[in-house]
């Protein structure tokens, strides 16, 4: 007993205070079919923890904002967020804190492939981890995106330093009706399993270091379909963090499973592995590379991708997808160590020169080819090989 008024009194002296979505005054359902949407968010904005019945599904029909200054938890214990009719042309979940530091756990998110847009949509600082995203979709004529989940770093939010771990995304799907990609475009079709997107020009310096972590993606499709995606849109120089993805698997992604579009990237110890040609959620559009490191629109004149590092990672193409199969690298200091390729070319355009490709393990279909013009060489070490089990020259 003495425990016990000890335990409260600590609750009340320093503030820290939970409250269930399925306790009075908020009486969610959880029944899967009941509207919890108005419930979950008044205990949302109470900015005190939130936590979830066990196992339980809540179904939503509008955004659900997590957005209360400070510090703040959610606790799903295994439930999901499930829609099941009409359209959330939104995210199902959005973080966008003034301050403090959001973390989820334990909760899913449930669109059924057809009723929301997104699933996480985040501004500020957050840690996401144990839960599954899937079923997200955009119809045709939506020029906005699909996403499990997207990180965006140039917003006028407390966004700092996050953590997405045991995470699973699968079912990203856009209709695509134009393939419009093929021009540069990302519209009607676009969609990504988790996109990070860093800096604009006109905004601040962001020094985020981003940790993706023991994640897997599986499924993500149109016409601009990737399943990691970080960029930098116009200047680089907006982003000075990090970015680490480690002990992820990234698999059957339309366009790409992973395009790098900014600095300071690191990736160990992840799998890639393409679709087969004959899966029927492959829309017949324009692909690019397993992996592209791609440069920013508009940044042709200085090398504004930099420091690419990719340690003891697999790349497996088998069957034949991507038109450039493995790397398609557009970078300067690159460096590929320790990496297995199957059936997966890697392709180079050396304009700023400075790859690295050390102690890899290459299969007989997998070759190195440059597809850059001599105007675009420039000085430097060039293609640089080391310990490879295939020499290419």
């Amino acid at each position: 007993m003495r425990k016990l008024l000890y335990i409260l009194f600590l609750f009340s002296a320093f503030g820290i205070c939970q409250v269930n979505v399925d306790d009075p005054p908020y009486n969610a359902a959880g029944d899967g079919t009941t509207d919890d949407t108005s419930a979950i968010q008044a205990a949302f904005d109470t900015g005190q923890q939130v936590s979830f019945g066990s196992s339980k599904n809540y179904r939503i029909t509008s955004r659900l904002d997590l957005d209360q200054a400070g510090d703040q938890s959610v606790l799903g214990n295994g439930s999901t967020l499930v829609v099941t009719s009409g359209y959330i042309n939104d995210a199902m979940v959005y973080i966008g804190k003034s301050s403090g530091t959001a973390t989820m756990d334990s909760l899913n998110l449930d669109a059924n492939g057809a009723y929301a847009r997104m699933g996480l949509d985040v501004e500020s600082s957050f840690i996401i981890r144990d839960i599954a995203i899937g079923g997200m979709y955009m119809p045709t004529g939506n020029t906005a995106s699909a996403r499990g989940i997207y990180v965006d770093g140039i917003s006028s939010k407390s966004f700092a330093n996050a953590t997405i771990e045991n995470v699973t995304i699968s079912n990203i799907e856009a209709i695509s009706t134009d393939c419009e990609v093929a021009g540069g475009g990302a519209g009607d079709g676009s969609s990504k399993g988790i996109q990070l997107n860093f800096g604009n020009k006109g905004y601040a310096v962001h020094s985020n270091d981003v940790i993706i972590r023991n994640v897997t993606i599986d499924g993500v499709w149109g016409d601009d379909a990737d399943g990691l995606d970080i960029y930098t849109f116009a200047n680089h120089d907006t982003f000075t963090g990090s970015v680490l993805v480690e002990d992820c698997t990234i698999k059957n992604a339309a366009r790409r499973l992973l395009k790098a579009a900014t600095s300071n990237i690191t990736v160990k110890n992840t799998t890639f592995t393409a679709p087969l040609p004959s899966n029927p959620n492959l829309q017949g559009c324009p692909t690019s590379g397993m992996i592209e490191t791609v440069l920013p629109s508009g940044t042709l004149s200085k090398p504004f991708i930099e420091d690419f590092l990719m340690q003891e990672c697999t790349l497996d193409r088998t069957g034949g997808h991507f038109f450039s199969g493995g790397l398609f690298n557009w970078t300067t200091e690159l460096k590929i160590e320790g990496c297995t390729f199957i059936n997966a070319r890697v392709g180079y355009k050396n304009y700023w020169s400075n790859q690295y490709y050390i102690g890899n393990t290459f299969d007989s279909d997998s070759y190195l080819f440059n597809y850059s013009t001599p105007s675009e060489w420039t000085s430097g070490t060039g293609l640089c090989e080391t310990n490879n089990t295939k020499r290419f020259s």
